[in-house]
């Protein structure tokens, strides 16, 4: 009879893989989501354009930014 241990380091580097790629998935829809919904608004494409590319580079930092500062005053930066 086989004891299977749940801490041996290949299901240790799965299971921090398998929250890795949790956290990347959570950041390509938060990113889908935020460039969605700065191209839909009405104004100037290369400010929106300009913006999309700001949150494609920054990465984590840029979404943080949208979500909590930038969305409510995006609209009256694009005009």
């Amino acid at each position: 009879m086989f004891v299977r241990c749940t801490l041996h380091p290949v299901n240790i580097n799965l299971n921090i893989f398998r929250m890795g790629f949790i956290i990347w998935l959570i950041g390509v829809i938060l990113t889908i989501k935020a460039v969605l919904g700065i191209w839909k608004l009405n104004g100037d494409t290369a400010k929106k354009l300009l913006f999309i590319v700001l949150i494609l580079v920054t990465s984590w930092l840029g979404l943080a930014f949208y979500y909590f500062i930038g969305k409510d005053k995006m609209p009256e930066w694009v005009r």
